[in-house]
């Protein structure tokens, strides 16, 4: 029998609480009907399914300490002990000009809506003519761009128009499990004694999620990526939502003021790419920066579940993994075995073998191998994954 033990804990599964609980009874009554069609039988498998829901649950709450296994407020409590709330979903906002009768006041609250028929609520009163700030009613990244044409939908005598002239502010997704995992245990690292691991941190919890940062502390020797001696080596992937100015005043202030930075062009005639911020003391810094480039990634497996309750397993696996490969830091090598570890979690899912050959091949072409192997990645590029780029085929 599976339970608490000094090596962790394990549930029974359905099948075998079902069988220790039909075995007892044919020792208490050896003439009992346990076919499924009885009614003991029916009795005995739905009572199994419920003592095997709390099994489960009971396993949720031993694991509720560990972030890699942790879900739900679990998950979030443990992300709190080290100060990195959620992600939650955040709403697009523009800022509209009301046009209409003068001195009309528009309240509070009130709607208009784009040409796609999102709605937006403006968030103070405002007399005509005026502006306000609108926000979107759905959460998530809604297209605020300066193209949009907008309705009124509350109806106020002397409101006539609402215009855009400039771009709104885009809102955002909310994260998934696995990317708050994987920014859980990046940001834990801002409090280390190294300066390439505190500008990591710090930059992952501005929300980029591919960052490189190499320290060259040598004071004579160039590193073989050109890093000159005595300077940081930023290379940065895909940051949209995210300026350069907050990109390198995150920098400068965890860097510290000694310690230059370089990036690849800065010898050059363009002088490379960097942005100028100023300290707290209206000291203006140039940080430089690099920007790479993606790589697509493709993923490819044959798994069986052990589970018998693998219901959504797949889509879980695919947006599981899809998430940790985006997670990668820039020039991280993608290694197929590293995915072991993020499949296995749903539906106890193992990767077939044939031929003395696991069943899970990566490659960064729509066109996978036939042996597993890792995908390279350089120092100014970074992985990118896709769940439409997954393909996973269940065995039986």
């Amino acid at each position: 029998m599976a339970g608490l033990t000094d090596e962790g804990f394990t549930a029974d599964t359905l099948s075998e609480i079902q069988a220790r609980i039909e075995g007892r009874l044919k020792v208490y009554d050896p003439e009992i009907d346990l076919d499924p069609a009885s009614p003991d039988g029916q009795n005995v498998s739905i009572f199994s399914f419920e003592v095997a829901t709390l099994w489960q649950q009971l396993g949720m709450v031993y694991n509720s300490y560990n972030p890699d296994i942790a879900s739900g407020k679990g998950l979030r409590n443990v992300g709190l002990l080290t100060g990195i709330p959620f992600g939650s979903a955040s709403r697009s906002s523009v800022n509209l000009a009301l046009g209409g009768t003068g001195g009309t006041v528009i309240p509070k609250g009130s709607i208009v809506a784009d040409q796609d028929g999102n709605e937006y609520s403006t968030s103070f009163a405002v007399t005509l003519p005026g502006s306000t700030e609108c926000v979107a009613l759905q959460a998530g990244p809604i297209p605020v761009t300066a193209a949009n044409t907008y309705t009124i939908k509350t109806v106020v005598p002397g409101w006539t128009t609402a215009t855009q002239s400039v771009d709104g502010t885009l809102g955002g997704i909310a994260q998934t499990p696995q990317q708050y995992r994987n920014l859980r245990n990046r940001t834990v690292m801002r409090n280390s004694s190294s300066v390439a691991d505190v500008v990591a941190s710090r930059l992952y919890e501005l929300g980029l999620e591919q960052a490189s940062v190499v320290n060259n502390d040598s004071s004579v020797d160039t590193l073989p990526d050109g890093t000159p001696p005595n300077n940081l080596h930023i290379t940065l992937g895909e940051y949209s939502g995210v300026t350069q100015e907050q990109i390198a005043l995150t920098i400068l202030e965890a860097k510290g003021l000694a310690c230059p930075t370089w990036s690849v062009g800065k010898d050059a005639s363009n002088g490379g790419t960097w942005k100028e911020v100023e300290d707290n003391q209206g000291v203006t810094h140039r940080i430089y920066f690099d920007e790479a480039q993606p790589v697509e990634i493709h993923v490819g497996m044959s798994i069986t579940f052990l589970d018998e309750d693998y219901a959504g397993a797949v889509e879980q696996i695919k947006q599981a993994v899809a998430d940790d490969i985006n997670s990668y830091l820039t020039g991280e090598d993608v290694d197929w075995s590293r995915l072991f570890g993020v499949i296995t979690q749903f539906g106890k899912a193992s990767i077939d073998i044939a031929t003395f050959v696991p069943q899970l091949f990566i490659s960064n072409t729509a066109t996978l191998p036939t042996t597993p192997g890792n995908v390279s990645i350089s120092s100014f590029e970074y992985a990118t994954c896709s769940v439409d780029d997954i393909d996973i085929t269940v065995s039986n």
